[in-house]
């Protein structure tokens, strides 16, 4: 179970890290001409979307879910994978940090998106 998480982690991690495909400079031209800085705006909230939709599969929630029930999700998940618990198995216990640290960024980044600290 925890190592299927991991490779789920690792394989976000590398689609969120591969570019998208380059336009053509015409399409740009275009682009740049119609839209400006809307398309920046665009791409930024699409980003952060993008994100905040890894948030929620990291804490196991759906996307809309209630600050209470994702921060029970956290509590639940950080005793399910805390590092210690590992301490007898080295290679465990580094996947169980990887998760552990992104199950704590997620709740930080909900945490203050909600204004609950």
């Amino acid at each position: 179970m925890l190592f299927n998480r991991f490779i789920r982690i690792l394989k976000s991690n590398l689609l969120q890290n591969q570019s998208p495909p380059q336009a053509s400079s015409a399409e740009q031209s275009y682009t740049n001409a119609q839209s400006g800085n809307r398309q920046q705006q665009q791409t930024a909230s699409f980003q952060e979307n993008k994100q905040e939709n890894t948030y929620y599969r990291a804490l196991e929630v759906t996307p809309g879910t209630s600050f209470d029930d994702i921060k029970a999700s956290y509590k639940k998940l950080v005793k399910k994978y805390h590092p210690d618990l590992f301490h007898n198995n080295p290679e465990k216990r580094r996947y169980a940090e990887v998760v552990t640290q992104q199950i704590n960024e997620a709740y930080a980044y909900f945490e203050q998106k909600m204004g609950m600290h």
